[in-house]
């Protein structure tokens, strides 16, 4: 549910370096950006927008999927909550633990390479998880997935940015980042139009049932054959090559954007001399040491803001993120099979659905004296398709909120929308428990996930809090915190929904007003 925080990331670490103030040319010499403009814009940058607009759009896909297929995997793999939990968020954990050492590599072997590395080992282990025999090996399979897909989240933004110039940077790195609310609509779609062929279709490849849910995850990992084919036509950054003083590739490549854009022949692109910009030249330098120092660059960027002064700010502000992606992730990926147990009895309260479910499942239990053979007692399980059409309303709703919060964030402030949005989400996560009107709740489930949405406008606020030179370092620590904490909210659920649902809206409603709280807090411009 990030978007606009990466577009900071991006930002935040080009202004982490000093600008140089002159620089001598020669005659025929063009600044980078001074040969891109020459270069124009047209179909190059169309297809590189595709392009990397679909690597975001694959993490979001190979992270969240998941939540789609519990219910239907769950006669076949024997699952319990417990492995339900796990296996929504392995894919989360996977992005997490590599993010730091994806972006070394794409400061030290190109960005092309790596997007075409990560994607192309998502794509092979996802295939591989299709065929999964049992929960553990699943789960393990679609951390494999987010260890490659990490890939795409640390890169994708450098790969585009790096390809336009000022003056068209922002708006393009606005117009990618909607393909991840794009992929929110695009999971509970293609599920609803997948899953529920079980009863009408059966798959069978090497003498293995191949049920629909495979098939489904499946076809969520196309996306990573398109971002392949596109990368294959697409060069490395220029500015990566120039960095690395590799003039004659450069040329060659910016030729290649000439002959694309303006259907001219190469040979009569006039730039053949490129340099840095000035701003630039001291960030050939910096990312020259970085690449020389490797994880001991982070480290020296990690310990500053660990100590005071910036510890209350990173304390702070990565509390306020792994709240609301725990809140907002962590119940998102719970979402179609709740809603499938719900939906079928909307005339109760939720969690009074849940209770009552959870206690017919321990009465086989008890009487079969085997879970797995409890469960298949229950087999098949009824999959609504409804529960499909209502997840993607509420991606649908979500975009809405990501374009609202542009809207008004410059009119009501960036605190006073941050503090507003949690107390309202916050109340609404608590109101669940007191309604048993099928469609208030609804409305009340998808206006407390709304929280994620404030990813961004908690990621802009982070900009203000943090001296330039450590600003990228303190947003990837914090989204790193976020995306633990949807871990974390998914696992905690899938224990509470076991012991007392109640308890999921109390304590992550009451989490949301707590981050109200310390919102109030925050220091911003």
């Amino acid at each position: 549910m990030a978007s606009t925080e990466q577009q900071n990331i991006e930002s935040a670490t080009r202004s982490s370096v000093p600008t140089v103030v002159s620089q001598s040319y020669g005659p025929r010499a063009f600044t980078y950006s001074e040969a891109l403009e020459v270069a124009g814009r047209g179909r190059f940058h169309t297809l590189l927008l595709f392009v990397t607009g679909l690597c975001l759009m694959s993490v979001v896909n190979e992270t969240v999927n998941a939540g789609f297929i519990i219910s239907a995997a769950e006669c076949d793999l024997h699952l319990t909550y417990a492995d339900k939990g796990l296996l929504n968020g392995a894919a989360f954990l996977g992005v997490v633990v590599t993010s730091l050492v994806w972006g070394f590599l794409s400061d030290t072997w190109g960005r092309r390479k790596v997007l075409l590395l990560a994607s192309c080992g998502a794509f092979i282990v996802s295939v591989l998880s299709t065929f999964s025999p049992n929960a553990w090996t699943l789960i393990a399979a679609r951390f494999l997935v987010g260890v490659f897909v990490s890939g795409n989240a640390a890169t994708s933004y450098a790969y585009l940015a790096e390809f336009h110039n000022e003056t068209s940077r922002a708006q393009v790195i606005s117009w990618a980042a909607m393909f991840m609310a794009i992929g929110l609509i695009f999971l509970p779609v293609l599920a609803w139009a997948i899953i529920p062929l079980e009863d009408r279709l059966s798959l069978s490849l090497f003498g293995f049932r191949y049920a629909m849910w495979r098939l489904y995850l499946l076809i969520c990992s196309v996306d990573l054959l398109l971002i392949a084919g596109g990368l294959l036509i697409l060069p490395e950054s220029a500015k990566f090559l120039l960095i690395k003083e590799r003039q004659q590739e450069v040329q060659h490549i910016l030729a290649k954007i000439y002959h694309y854009n303006q259907r001219q022949p190469k040979q009569t692109f006039p730039v053949k001399l490129v340099t840095l910009d000035p701003i630039d030249n001291a960030y050939a330098v910096e990312l020259q040491r970085r690449s020389k120092l490797g994880l001991q660059y982070v480290w020296q960027q990690i310990v500053p803001l660990l100590q005071p002064p910036l510890l209350v700010h990173t304390l702070k502000t990565s509390v306020l993120m792994c709240g609301l992606f725990a809140a907002s992730s962590g119940l998102f990926l719970w979402l179609p099979d709740i809603l499938n147990a719900y939906i079928q009895r909307g005339d109760m309260k939720l969690c009074d659905v849940i209770t009552l479910i959870h206690e017919h499942r321990q009465t086989r239990i008890e009487r079969i004296g085997n879970y797995s053979e409890a469960i298949q007692t229950s087999c098949p399980i009824a999959i609504n398709s409804n529960i499909f059409v209502i997840t993607a309303l509420m991606g649908i709703v979500f975009l809405a909120c990501y374009i609202l919060n542009g809207l008004i964030i410059g009119i009501i402030g960036k605190r006073t929308l941050l503090i507003s949005w949690f107390v309202v989400c916050g109340i609404c996560g608590l109101s669940v428990l007191w309604t048993s009107n099928f469609y208030i709740t609804l409305i009340l489930i998808a206006a407390f996930d709304a929280a994620g949405c404030l990813g961004g406008v908690l990621s802009a606020i982070s900009v203000d809090l943090f001296p330039t030179n450590y600003r990228a370092m303190a947003l990837c620590l914090i989204l790193m915190t976020g995306r633990l904490g949807a871990m974390a909210g998914s696992n905690l659920i899938a224990y509470l929904l076991s012991i007392n649902c109640n308890l999921i809206f109390v304590l992550f409603g009451g989490l949301l007003l707590v981050c109200a709280a310390i919102g109030t807090t925050l220091k911003t411009t």
